[in-house]
């Protein structure tokens, strides 16, 4: 009796903690797609910078956008694609390029947001595996 005790004992302090970690993964965060699916409104931006601090580090673009009358400003880590540099047919290095093109201070991009929450926003595009 006291052995199934033990048992029973051990199972509870380990399910426990299982349960509320699970809970909290499927009731808590809806994840970047989620919120991605609720920024159904969009508008144009404005680039105002496009920095990195160091080569461990991600890039990071940071951009202004106004709905209605009022600014905001959306920061997000800039995603990249990878291509192989070649020497013949002997690949040497890679180059890391933006996903969504060529971009720099000035330019226009799309941002879309949650017209609900126009301060929750994502520049268009900007979806990838890699960051630097």
């Amino acid at each position: 009796m006291r052995e199934l005790t033990g048992v029973i004992v051990l199972c509870t302090a380990v399910m426990i903690p299982v349960v509320i970690i699970v809970a909290a993964v499927l009731l808590g965060n809806p994840g970047r797609k989620g919120r991605i699916r609720l920024m159904t409104a969009q508008c144009p931006g404005l680039v105002v910078s496009i920095k990195s601090h160091g080569m461990d580090t991600p890039w990071r673009i940071r951009v202004h956008y106004e709905v209605d009358g009022i600014a905001y400003e959306v920061v997000e880590s800039l995603a990249l694609k990878s291509s192989v540099i070649k020497a013949g047919p002997i690949p040497i290095g890679q180059r890391k390029t933006p996903v969504m093109g060529r971009v720099r201070e000035g330019d226009t991009v799309i941002v879309i947001y949650n017209p609900d929450k126009p301060s929750k926003a994502h520049i268009q595009h900007n979806d990838g595996w890699i960051n630097n």
